[in-house]
């Protein structure tokens, strides 16, 4: 999903919140992560919103489907497709207030 602020989210829901994070990673992770987006954008039209993985964060139970993702689940498993271990739960579990793990 790209997010437009004319016509996406912000649009229709003024009062949203957004927070914009920065991670340092090397060239070599940037292109691998870069490939692993490929493919999502390649299929998009398979990907679904993963509504009722949404609950399971809430009841700490990840819900997984096949092609189904929420927003910070999707960022979380780029990264993880991509080598990059931030967080020491599954991208299923992991939310916008996740900070990253200190052994990391």
């Amino acid at each position: 999903m790209k997010e437009d602020i004319k016509t996406g989210t912000y649009s229709r829901f003024p009062n949203t919140t957004c927070v914009i994070y920065e991670l340092q990673v090397t060239d070599r992770e940037i292109e691998k992560m870069k490939r692993v987006l490929h493919v999502f954008i390649r299929s998009r039209q398979k990907y679904l919103y993963n509504l009722l993985g949404l609950i399971g964060v809430a009841l700490k139970e990840p819900v997984e489907f096949s092609n189904s993702y929420f927003c910070s689940q999707f960022v979380a498993e780029i990264l993880q497709r991509s080598g990059i271990k931030i967080w020491n739960k599954l991208p299923a579990l992991i939310t916008p207030d996740d900070k990253v793990t200190d052994s990391i």
